[in-house]
């Protein structure tokens, strides 16, 4: 018999779920009138009637919503009519199943979005009456908004017991006016704008301003998801804005107030930010952040769909306070606290992942399908219309006539959008491998459709041990995917039933084995996922320890756990937090000293891409590298700190109490970019002389201040520039290194070339230059190692006797170029 994929798509015959997301598109209402006319809608999981199977709920943009009941064996029943919840014409996007009441049941908080005005445009709240009925009281619990509403994350933010709510609505405001005026953040959007509800006894208020919420009219948001990703204690808010406003990071004070920290927290972020998701990858007890972007997997669309901002325009966003954003999916690798501070940071690497080219992404989720232990990702991607597509522009501005004929007959837009190219895409399931190294396996485990993606939420549907997947498409039948890892893999799991308490968290120990997660059902895009925690545990056949912080900051312990079962707890019986850690803390490798040099590298302004509009990137701003020797024979290293253009390069003597001093600067040579400092005894005196490589394409090809410089050292550290010591060479140069290439007890240097300017691509010498013995070098490249003339853009060099055979061998590596690997046999490749 064959073996079955892990994902198998259930057919509709057998599911009885008949949810298509259908559009049509007319001359007033369109994707040209209405923006998010493409976003799709949402999948909310839970078991609405507690009969232990979880139930599906879809949200429809022109179809009405649709509620489908579980009757056990991926067969499920629409209920929607009976259970009150149909309702026609008006668009929804987000849902959100959370027991906002406190009564046991999971109520269904539906957000509006379409064009305004109607009697029911408002979001809508069902309470749930426990007969597989529900009640709308939206606007006596003081939830009617009228916004653009994307999605409603429930949450107990203060932590008194009740589920308070974020309300993310995407602004009706046109793109591109005023776009980088400064200040839009903070002035509030009196007709949306994002906004924070504190529940107080069953009524719910706005208390954003007062709370430390931006409500205003560029907040273009699509995802929202709650974490606590600094391990205080207390809930955190991941916002991902799309367009030019960057995402918010929302870090809880614990007194009712928020503080939005990104910048500090983070480097860089997506551009076009849609969904979100926050989940620990690695184990480790922090949670990292995974949000979902536009940039295609394949280089054909890049080029035909993507478009990327000018260096210019990116400039004057940052300036603007827009911060650094990008064309891709973005992977925050929590770090944990920073040296010495109580903040965490995070590293940005989706790239190293494999995880940063989706195409058009929406939905993002983080969960174990295959129940190794490591969480996956999966992302929902596709785009009815291919809204940017480069050549479809081209072809109305070179065809203006059919344009004025458009108009003429009043069909211009429908008959516009009826050209853009539609294209259904594969979503994407990427395998966590560990260490951060992710494999799309879409294509191999049964999920090779081809579709429009938008919300998607996971569960257990079938209560058999692994996660399934309900996937919204929009012009498509939804997916609901059977997983088999259990019959595959036969990976062992833990599902708990936390009894409705959001927020808390679960750390799991089996040997050194640990496994961290929290309990925050909605998140994603639009979407609320399995109410019951699931974590995968690979081989491993019993839980040493389970230890369960609640929002109430009391905890429980459970001890020798088996596992493949649902485990049902509460906090009913927990005990009051002791001072014991929940989580390990990473250390850090390195601590801040106390002794801080006063010195900061100055980088020009020179914009390389003003020059050469077609380069990838820019030469002249990559920074130096720092030199490091005892310049005086004291004992303790000094360090020698190469200046950018128009700033002098300075030598800094270290003290016995660790502070440095800067005793020298060569300000007769600061118009040259000096990339990096070499201390070598280049005259055999025993002093540590001074190499300085100057590099970048500021200035035109020959420039003197490309001429690399050596310093000679009166042994006191004091150096003086010695310029007929080395060959003049007025080029950029990359990198330089020490060795004694013919043995013959003298340091000779090798020297690479970065690039040529106004000729960027072209390759560069790399340069060994012989010492003498007294500290005068020669060019001997043509006699010893013409291979290294004209051998490419190098960036390093590394030297060392690889194979044992007592001689050095150098390894080069650079732009457009393979790396090359050379025996000293002539310096042959």
């Amino acid at each position: 018999m064959e073996e079955p994929l892990l994902f198998e798509l259930m057919d509709k015959s057998h599911t009885g779920v008949n949810f298509k997301n259908e559009l049509s598109y007319t001359e007033q209402f369109n994707p040209y009138t209405f923006r998010n006319f493409y976003n799709g809608g949402g999948v909310a999981l839970g078991d609405i009637n507690n009969d232990g199977l979880v139930d599906i709920f879809f949200t429809g943009n022109q179809v009405e919503n649709k509620l489908y009941l579980n009757k056990g064996n991926f067969q499920f029943e629409d209920i929607t009519e009976m259970a009150g919840l149909a309702v026609s014409g008006i668009w929804s996007t987000g849902v959100s199943m959370a027991d906002v009441n406190g009564d046991g049941y999971l109520d269904i908080y539906i957000c509006k979005s379409g064009p305004l005005g109607g009697e029911q445009r408002h979001n809508e709240l069902f309470i749930n009456n426990g007969d597989l009925t529900f009640t709308e009281m939206s606007k006596e619990y003081g939830l009617a908004d009228e916004g653009l509403s994307q999605h409603a994350v429930f949450f107990d933010f203060d932590k008194d017991g009740d589920l308070d709510m974020y309300l993310l609505n995407n602004s009706a405001r046109s793109i591109g006016i005023n776009d980088l005026r400064l200040g839009q953040r903070e002035v509030r959007d009196p007709l949306g704008g994002n906004k924070l509800y504190r529940n107080d006894n069953g009524k719910y208020h706005d208390v954003s301003e007062e709370a430390g919420i931006y409500g205003s009219t560029i907040g273009y948001g699509l995802g929202v998801t709650v974490s606590d990703v600094n391990r205080d204690g207390w809930p955190d808010l991941y916002v991902s804005n799309d367009f030019f406003e960057k995402d918010y990071l929302y870090i809880n004070n614990g007194d009712g107030t928020f503080s939005e920290n990104l910048e500090s927290m983070m480097s860089e972020i997506s551009m076009g930010s849609m969904g979100a998701d926050i989940a620990d990858l690695n184990n480790n007890g922090w949670p990292d952040i995974f949000v979902t972007e536009m940039l295609p997997s394949d280089l054909e669309r890049v080029k035909t769909k993507t478009p990327f901002e000018e260096w210019d325009k990116y400039q004057a966003n940052v300036k603007a306070g827009y911060f650094h954003q990008f064309t891709r999916n973005t992977l925050q690798r929590n770090m944990g606290f920073k040296p010495d501070s109580d903040e965490v940071h995070f590293v940005e690497v989706a790239r190293q992942a494999g995880v940063h080219a989706t195409d058009w992404s929406w939905g993002a989720l983080i969960f174990d399908v295959d129940n190794d232990g490591l969480r996956d990702i999966f992302v929902a991607n596709g785009i009815v219309k291919d809204l940017t597509d480069f050549d479809y522009v081209d072809y109305y501005v070179n065809n203006q006539n059919l344009i004025s004929q458009y108009k003429k007959d009043s069909i211009l837009l429908t008959k516009m959008i009826d050209e853009f190219p539609s294209v259904p895409q594969q979503n994407f399931m990427f395998r966590n491998k560990g260490e951060f190294v992710f494999e799309d396996i879409a294509a191999i485990s049964g999920m090779n459709q081809l579709t429009f993606s938008t919300g998607a939420a996971y569960a257990d549907l079938d209560n058999d041990g692994d996660l399934d997947l309900v996937i919204n498409n929009l012009n498509g039948e939804a997916s609901i995917f059977r997983n088999n890892s259990n019959i595959i893999n036969k990976n062992n799991y833990l599902q708990i039933d936390l009894n409705g308490n959001f927020g808390a968290k679960v750390s799991l120990y089996s040997g050194s084995e640990t496994f961290y997660g929290e309990h925050n059902p909605v998140k994603g895009y639009m979407s609320s996922v399995d109410h019951r925690m699931h974590f995968g545990l690979g081989q491993i056949d019993l839980i040493d320890s389970i230890l369960i912080e609640w929002p109430n900051s009391k905890i429980t312990l459970l001890k020798s756990v088996e596992v493949n079962q649902l485990l049902v707890t509460s906090s009913d019986n927990a005990s009051p937090k002791s001072l014991t850690p929940t989580f390990i803390a990473q250390s850090p490798i390195l601590k801040k000293s106390k002794n801080q040099i006063p010195w900061k590298h100055q980088e020009s302004d020179y914009v390389d891409f003003d020059r050469d509009r077609l380069r990838f990137w820019m030469i002249s701003n990559e920074g130096p590298k720092i030199g490091v020797g005892d310049i005086d024979g004291d004992g303790l290293d000094d360090i020698v700190l190469p200046g950018a253009k128009g700033q002098a390069t300075s030598i800094w003597k270290q003290s016995w109490d660790g502070s440095f001093a800067m005793t020298q600067e060569f300000t007769e040579d600061q118009l040259s970019e000096d990339v990096e400092a070499l201390f070598f005894d280049a005259n055999g005196d025993g002093h540590l002389d001074l190499y300085v490589a100057s590099g970048s394409v500021e200035f035109g090809l020959g420039n003197s201040n490309y001429q690399d410089r050596i310093y000679i050292n009166d042994g006191k550290g004091k150096f003086t520039k010695s310029p007929d010591k080395i060959p003049t060479r007025p080029e950029s140069t990359s990198f330089v290194k020490v060795f004694d290439y013919n043995g013959d007890g003298h340091l000779d240097l090798l020297v690479g070339g970065r690039s040529i300017p106004f000729a960027y691509g072209l390759p560069m010498d790399v340069r060994i230059l012989e010492n003498d013995g007294n500290g005068y070098f020669e060019d001997v490249t043509i006699a010893v190692a013409e291979v290294f003339l004209k051998i490419g853009m190098t960036r390093d060099a590394a030297i060392a006797d690889f194979d044992g055979d007592g001689e050095s061998e150098i390894i080069l590596v650079g732009e457009w170029m393979p790396i090359k690997y050379f025996k000293k046999n002539k310096w042959e490749i």
